[in-house]
Formats: structure tokens, sequence, C-alpha cells
């Protein structure tokens, strides 16, 4: 049996909630050798939850008295670039939360200082949702054949003050409160992945956005439209201040193509097809932890047998080219130029 591969946990926010049971479900696969955060406290809970013995102030602290194998960055997108130099520096593999960096240009630059350097994937977990995997099947087995047409979108009241003022999504993640570009750059990231990776769409033909909440930096709305430039099209939206919706995301999916379609609504996921159909009850709330399960588990089945990543970081970059071009677009639309 190989040894255990040592795991570096930086970063003890809100999404720690999600990656450490996620790494603890492989059990003697790895071995979570420390923790590292500013706030000491807050990596010291974490680490007296999760059985973690050693908590460090820094990364550059865990790297120098822990030998590693890999890294997993849970850390705010503007820190990200100097953490993966700084790992690709001392020879250790990198899990990095989306996106690699604040912008294109930036993540660009990092990607040219590190590629090849060291084994390197974004954690990029929406496609490994239970329920989307399935579409993938179904997709890649041609029950729908050719994918002509798709539509994804994202709605949420999050960006609403409940009846106590706050806003959900806020509370959740207060980071959104500050970000000059929220929906698209945030949110939507995960979709556009989602839908390049379903259809084959790489190029955005117009894109929209809205600002909503006038205390808030950021876009609270927008809607992409993607081509393959040969016939396939794909709508990708998204709204976090609809007061119909659940003050968590929730997706609808339709995907059409010359055999069929696939449709995913509030809680079922359906194919029809020429061949049949099929109806599946589909857990959200269940999925969302599967889904940081098995994109940890992916990175780690790719460390250990030498297999490529699905969300490589040339992957990502593609996709954060078309965020790019999502709000150049907008702007255009908007008549502001630069």
């Amino acid at each position: 049996m190989n040894a255990p591969l040592r795991i570096g946990l930086v970063g003890a926010g809100m999404v720690s909630a999600f990656h450490l049971p996620a790494w603890r479900a492989l059990g003697g696969r790895i071995a979570l050798r420390g923790i590292a955060d500013p706030d000491l406290e807050r990596a010291q809970a974490c680490a007296d939850k999760h059985g973690i013995e050693h908590v460090y102030g820094s990364l550059d602290s865990l790297l120098r008295h822990e030998a590693l194998d890999a890294i997993d960055l849970m850390t705010p997108p503007a820190l990200h670039a100097s953490q993966c130099r700084a790992a690709a520096e001392a020879g250790v593999a990198v899990l990095c939360q989306k996106p690699l960096a604040p912008t294109w240009a930036e993540a660009s630059d990092l990607l040219r200082d590190v590629s090849g350097r060291v084994r390197w994937m974004v954690h990029e977990n929406w496609r490994f949702r239970p329920h989307y995997r399935q579409v993938r099947r179904w997709v890649d087995d041609g029950c729908i054949g050719r994918v002509r047409a798709g539509r994804l979108r994202v709605c949420s009241s999050g960006l609403l003050p409940g009846a106590d003022g706050r806003k959900p999504a806020i509370e959740r993640q207060p980071m959104l409160a500050q970000l000059p570009r929220l929906m698209i750059a945030e949110v939507l990231v995960h979709h556009l992945d989602v839908a390049c990776w379903l259809s084959g769409v790489d190029k955005v033909r117009s894109a929209t956005i809205v600002h909503a909440a006038q205390d808030l930096p950021g876009e609270t709305a927008a809607t992409i439209h993607l081509t393959d430039g040969h016939g396939t099209t794909f709508e990708v939206s998204g709204d976090m201040a609809d007061a119909a919706a659940l003050p968590t995301l929730r997706d609808t999916l339709w995907l059409a193509g010359d055999r069929g379609e696939i449709r995913l609504d509030a809680e079922r996921l359906v194919l029809d097809s020429i061949s049949g159909r099929q109806d599946i009850r589909v857990d959200l709330d269940g999925g969302y932890q599967a889904s940081y399960d098995s994109a940890i588990a992916h990175f780690v089945s790719g460390l250990t047998m030498g297999l490529a990543f699905e969300t490589s970081p040339e992957w990502h970059l593609h996709v954060l080219g078309l965020a790019e071009q999502a709000y150049a677009s907008a702007a255009i639309a908007n008549g502001i130029s630069g």
C-alpha cells in the first residue's frame, strides 16, 4: 500500500467546512499534517474538530515546518497567486479554490510562472455535483445525440434583506459585500464551466448585467449567451436578488440534442429521448457536500495515479476568459467604454 499523501490546509474560513469533511472521507489515503490561517483561534477550532495536530499562522510557516505532498488553498482569491507561487517554489502540489486570481490577466501570469513546476488543479466543484455527473454520462452515452442548445440558470434571494434586515448571502460569505465583480466572477464562473463541459460552447456572443442592490459594488444578475461557432448555443444566467427564489442558490437546466433533451428543475432530473425516459430524484442539499467530496477525491486520484485533472489551470483560464468576455460585452451593451 502506498504511503498516505501528506496534506497541508490553508484557510479556516467558511469554505473549509466543506473541504475538511471531504478530506476526512478519504481515510488512510491522506494524512492532514497541518492547517494555516492568520486567525489562530479559528484554525485551532478546525484542527480540534477534524483531528489536525499542527496549527500555523501562515502558509510560509506551514511549508517551513511540515514535509508536504500537497496543499489545499481555501483562501480569498487575492491571495491565490502568491500562495500558488510559494507552493511551487517548495515543490508542493496545489489544489486551489476557484478562481486562480481576481482577473484573467493575473491568472494568466500565474499560469505562466507555475505551469509545469508542480501538479496543480483548480477546485471547481460545481461540475462534480452528482446530478451534473449524471447529465454528462447521458451526453457521453449519446442519449440526446449532438447537443444543440442549452439553458442553465441559477437564482436565489440571498442578496435581498430578510425580515431581520440581513442579507443571507452576505451573512454566509461577507466578502461578497466588497466584490466589484459578483454575479459572473463569483457565481456564474461555475456555470460557465458546466456549460462548456456539457456542450462544447467556447465563445461569448453577448452578455448583460444588472445592479439591483445599490449598497453592493458588484452586479446582482447577469445573462451570458455562448456559442461554439457551429450552431450550438447556450444561455447562462443568474439572479441573486430574486424575491421568488430561496435564499440558497438553485439551478435549473435544459439541454437539447437532436435525439432528446435533459431537464433539471427543483429536485427532478429528467431525460426524454427517442430511446425512452428516465426520471431521477435529486438531493440538491446532499449533492453540495458530495461535490466537494468528489472534487477532492479526483485531485488525490490524479496525484497518486498520475492522471490529468479535469479542472486544470489551463482549462480554468479559458473559463475565466469567457467571464472577461462577458464583462466586456455587457459594458458595450450598457454603453460603457474601457
